[in-house]
């Protein structure tokens, strides 16, 4: 059975790729498009994105703590706190 992934959306490729041949830009669709805006978004740091400061998580704060309980309860309550 054939699952429908529609839903899930498309957007631009990252770094954005422009193509001459049919002045457009390269998109992604699905599960890739979905982790590309999560790496997007673990990666931005406090004050980058001017126009949307609250587009940040500040995963690199934990970037070197044990994943265990307490770290997996942190990184849930600092993204629903966004």
């Amino acid at each position: 059975m054939e699952i429908k992934k529609s839903f899930l959306g498309t957007g631009w490729n990252f770094p954005p790729i422009f193509h001459k041949e049919f002045w457009g830009v390269e998109m992604i669709s699905d599960e890739p498009d979905i982790k590309s805006s999560l790496d997007i978004l673990f990666s931005t740091d406090p004050g980058e994105r001017v126009m949307q400061p609250l587009m940040v998580v500040r995963s690199a704060d934990l970037l070197f703590e044990p994943m265990n309980v307490s770290t997996k309860t942190m990184m849930e309550k600092i993204i629903k706190d966004r």
